[in-house]
C-alpha cells in the first residue's frame, strides 16, 4: 500500500491555499463595506451642512449625484465579489471533504495496521508458549 502522508500533508496544503484566498475575498468585502459605510457617512454629513446654506444645497444635488454613482459602483463590486466569495466558499468545502477523505483512509490504514501487529504479536507469543510447552512435554 502506498503511503498515505504526503497525500494528506498535500491536500491540507490545498485547503489552507483555498481558505487563505476565501479570507483574502472576504477582507475585501469588508473594505467595500467600509467604503460604503463612509460615502453613506459623508453624505449624511453634506447633507446636514447643506440645509445652512443656500448654495451648498445647488452643490448638494452634483454631490449626491456623484455618492450614488460611487454607491452604485460598490454595489457593482459587491455583487462580483458575492459570487467570487460563492465560488471559494465551494472551493474550501471541496478541498476540506477531499482532505478528509484521505485522512480517514490514513487512519483506517494506521488502524488495521496496528490490528494486523497486535494479532502477529499474539500469535508469536502463542506459538513461543505452545513451543515451551511441547519441550516441557517432551523432555
Amino acid at each position: 500500500m502506498a503511503r498515505l502522508e504526503p497525500l494528506v500533508r498535500v491536500r491540507r496544503h490545498t485547503l489552507e491555499v483555498q481558505q487563505r484566498a476565501l479570507a483574502a475575498l472576504l477582507r475585501e468585502e469588508e473594505a467595500l463595506e467600509a467604503a460604503r459605510a463612509q460615502v453613506l457617512a459623508e453624505r449624511a454629513a453634506e447633507r446636514a451642512a447643506a440645509v445652512a446654506d443656500v448654495e451648498a444645497l445647488v452643490a448638494l444635488a452634483r454631490y449626491e449625484a456623484a455618492c450614488t454613482a460611487r454607491l452604485e459602483a460598490i454595489a457593482a463590486d459587491l455583487a462580483a465579489l458575492a459570487k467570487r466569495i460563492a465560488k471559494a466558499r465551494e472551493a474550501v468545502r471541496e478541498a476540506f471533504a477531499e482532505a478528509k477523505k484521505v485522512e480517514i483512509v490514513a487512519t483506517r490504514r494506521a488502524d488495521a495496521a496496528r490490528t494486523a501487529a497486535r494479532k502477529a504479536e499474539g500469535q508469536a507469543l502463542d506459538e513461543a508458549g505452545l513451543e515451551a510447552y511441547r519441550r516441557r512435554e517432551e523432555g
